[in-house]
């Protein structure tokens, strides 16, 4: 039975029985071995059983096939322990049936020196084949010890001024092309292609081209657009992908034109060698905020035109306006989705005002008073008046912790399950017990509502008070003494825990006796000196405003507001208030 197993690259250590007459090797998801990187290509190669063993077949990959070292352009048979090379991912192939034959011999090629002079050493015959350094025509060798040829970089951050002192008329029909095509659209995925067709005309000697970019930042760069001279591919080459790393640290262009011979492209010399790679610009693509958004990198195999500091010039300018117009673009689509969640936002201001009372109470005897000012677009406080069977009156002020939509979704569940519970509960204590309980069973993490429970009994102007948490609701009497309802018979928050039990307190209420319950968005109101106005604040205006609730309501509103003096509100503002009338 033969088999592969990856030995290194990606997926090492994988093994894959060969099983079928022909099995496929690509990065398609129908190959029967997949291998999902993108210097695959979609169907690379297959492996083959013929009467006389197993043979291995190039299907016209972009990045080539290798046997043991040696890059095949035909179909190739396998012996016991051959190395399959795909790039970077190494495959072996075993063959059990030639495992015991003593004459089959290993056939790894030996490594060679520059010259092409075979060296004889233990590593030749290692299981790891070393590449060798490709041969060079002299015809088409640049001078090897031509340093200013082999290691150029340009700093693309200083490169806001389009650097214009060589080549102008390349330069001109470079900018005027690619500004053509970056005015054309904003869409840069449809623009970036166009872009590397103009840089195959600018520079006719390139092979392969590719635009890779970051769709956030720190995150990995990925293909935008991708053209091969020799025809359509979807793959890049190894040597991309390092020099693309190294660009994008350094914020700075790159240029070999030699890269064999260049000791800062040492560990990819398998990859050179068989792309037969010569040349290799690579600049950054720099936006107005000077920060690399990704890269634009060409190669060429063309030993007579390898690439020069003056066209690297051109690509630093093409690659600092294709990097203007990313930025650009990138912002247009923040304000259009700022815009959308405005206008989702607003709405769902909207349909959270729906969930609130749209009017006051009217009960014989009695005045009623609420003021909601949210933080945000959206709030998560709350306050509900619920008519009950008996003729009673609950009054609710709660506060979900957090702001925001989060707390505006919680805010709207919460109305729904008090109403519920409230209706089919026994007392107003038993009513909340209910309500911690569910909301225990479906809150996140975090998330608790702090209320406070009013219900009025018109009949017997009796008030029953049960608190989850919340600041206490103050009572004004008529000789203006102020004091908190409720306070002994406070309990957790709901959704604290999931046990919690809760007590309830009566109140009979005088007449000219008024009771008003807020939110910390009164008592936490802060001022430009990050002073806050506080508990005792709250309790010395009540004392000392006028007498109806509604009066005392709208001027504590604007004594907070005074307060204040201007400071963004911090938080959401609730104020409900109920009473006696004299």
């Amino acid at each position: 039975m033969a088999q592969l197993q990856i030995v290194s690259g990606m997926n090492a250590g994988h093994t894959y029985q060969l099983n079928e007459r022909e099995v496929l090797l690509g990065r398609d998801v129908t190959c029967g071995i997949v291998l999902p990187h993108r210097t695959v290509s979609r169907h690379h190669a297959r492996i083959m059983k013929m009467p006389d063993g197993y043979y291995v077949e190039d299907l016209q990959s972009v990045n080539g096939t290798a046997v043991n070292g040696k890059r095949i352009d035909r179909r190739t048979q396998l012996m016991h322990q051959d190395r399959i090379r795909i790039h970077d991912i190494v495959l072996c192939f075993a063959d059990e049936s030639q495992a015991h034959d003593s004459t089959v011999a290993l056939r790894i090629a030996p490594a060679t020196s520059a010259v092409g002079v075979a060296k004889t050493s233990p590593a030749a015959t290692a299981a790891t084949v070393q590449m060798p350094v490709a041969p060079h025509r002299q015809d088409d060798m640049p001078l090897a010890r031509d340093r200013d040829r082999i290691v150029t970089s340009i700093d693309a951050r200083s490169g806001a001024e389009l650097r214009w002192e060589l080549n102008a008329q390349t330069k001109l029909k470079a900018m005027l092309e690619i500004s053509h095509n970056l005015g054309s659209s904003l869409d840069t995925d449809a623009v970036l292609p166009r872009i590397l067709d103009s840089l195959f005309r600018i520079f006719p000697q390139t092979d392969r081209g590719y635009i890779l970019q970051s769709d956030a930042p720190n995150t990995d760069l990925v293909p935008k657009a991708i053209k091969h001279k020799s025809g359509e591919a979807d793959t890049i080459s190894p040597i991309s992908g390092t020099v693309a790393a190294r660009v994008m640290a350094e914020r700075a262009a790159f240029l070999s034109g030699d890269a064999p011979n260049d000791d800062r492209l040492e560990e990819m010399n398998h990859s050179i060698f068989e792309q037969q790679v010569r040349s290799i610009m690579c600049a950054p693509l720099m936006g107005p905020t000077h920060n690399p958004l990704g890269v634009i990198h060409v190669e060429t195999s063309d030993g007579r035109h390898v690439f020069t500091q003056a066209d690297l010039d051109v690509l630093v300018s093409v690659a600092i306006l294709a990097g203007q117009a990313v930025e650009y673009a990138r912002m247009h689509h923040s304000l259009l989705q700022h815009d959308r969640q405005k206008r989702d936002l607003a709405m769902a201001k909207e349909v959270q005002m729906h969930f609130l009372p749209d009017g006051r109470p009217d009960i014989a005897g009695y005045s009623f008073y609420d003021y909601y000012r949210p933080a945000e677009e959206v709030a998560g406080d709350y306050y509900d008046y619920i008519e009950l069977p008996d003729g009673r009156l609950a009054m609710i002020v709660a506060d979900v912790a957090g702001k925001g939509v989060t707390a505006a979704l919680l805010m709207a569940r919460l109305g729904s399950d008090v109403r519920y519970t409230l209706t089919t509960s026994p007392s107003p204590a038993e009513a909340l017990r209910r309500l911690n309980e569910q909301m225990c069973g479906h809150r996140g993490d975090n998330a608790f509502v702090t209320m406070v429970l009013c219900v009025l009994d018109p009949a017997t102007h009796k008030v029953t008070i049960v608190n989850a948490g919340h600041a206490p609701p103050l009572l004004r009497q008529p000789d203006l003494q102020v004091m908190p309802l409720g306070s002994d018979c406070a309990g957790l928050p709901l959704g604290v825990h999931r046990a919690a039990q809760y007590d309830q307190c009566e109140y009979t209420l005088a007449v000219g006796d008024m009771v008003l319950c807020f939110t910390d968005g009164v008592n936490e109101a802060m001022n430009p000196a990050d002073q806050i106005y506080g508990l005792e604040a709250v309790r010395e205006f009540i004392a000392s405003a006028p007498a109806d609730v509604t009066h005392v309501g709208q001027a504590l509103v604007a004594d907070v507001r005074a307060f204040s003096q201007g400071r963004l509100q911090s938080d959401d503002i609730c104020l409900l208030g109920f009473g006696r009338n004299a």
